[in-house]
């Protein structure tokens, strides 16, 4: 989260998107949602909305509520 807000660096979505695509690999289930964001927006990526669904939708079939009501709102 420090590239993205850029609080004790300098602020890049790039690797802020790099860092939580890393750890939405490997389970963590809010890198998942950050992910998606990332992918939906274009922060720090290509916008790519089949890849933003399918993050939110596994941080939703984990759980996350936040990624469900996205997943509602992207439809």
């Amino acid at each position: 989260m420090i590239h993205r807000a850029g609080d004790l660096t300098e602020q890049d979505d790039t690797k802020a998107t790099e860092y939580f695509l890393r750890a939405a690999n490997g389970g963590c289930i809010p890198a998942m949602l950050e992910t998606a964001k990332a992918y939906h927006d274009g922060k720090g990526t290509e916008v790519d909305q089949k890849l933003a669904k399918k993050w939110a939708q596994k941080a939703a079939d984990a759980g996350n509520e936040e990624a469900k009501k996205l997943l509602e709102d992207w439809k």
